[in-house]
């Protein structure tokens, strides 16, 4: 008995369709970055780094001791606005006792995406070394 197809034909026009149907898609570029953040000079150790695109796409990291961050996304590759936010507690166990809050000594206009003023343009690909500088 027959399908009416052969099988290696079937396979085949099989095959080119999928291909044709991922190549078709609208995929936009993406991108990752990483770099450092200060301000008035001196690294910002606290809290939060945020992206937010005018499309509304975004991406967050945590800011390390030196001030770096990594957001590997993937992210469009666009321009974004550029705040940060103040740390969030972490959950702790039961009975423990939180920690002292770190300092985040920013003042609030660098903590909305509409108000601090700085913006970034990310490339297709890899961004790395970013550097971003927050200034009175």
């Amino acid at each position: 008995m027959t399908t009416g197809f052969p099988a290696r034909g079937f396979s085949g026009a099989a095959l080119v369709a999928l291909c044709l149907v991922a190549g078709c898609s609208d995929q936009k570029p993406t991108a990752s970055v990483s770099g450092t953040v200060s301000y008035n000079g001196k690294p910002q150790t606290v809290g939060s780094i945020n992206l937010i695109s005018d499309s509304g796409s975004g991406g967050q990291a945590i800011l390390t001791e030196a001030g770096a961050f990594k957001i590997e996304g993937p992210l469009d590759a666009t321009e974004y606005k550029v705040f940060l936010q103040p740390p969030v507690p972490g959950q702790l166990p039961p009975g423990t006792k939180q920690p002292p809050a770190a300092k985040f000594n920013l003042p609030p206009k660098f903590q909305q995406p509409n108000s601090s003023g700085v913006r970034i343009t990310l490339k297709q690909g890899t961004n790395d070394g970013v550097v971003i500088e927050l200034k009175d």
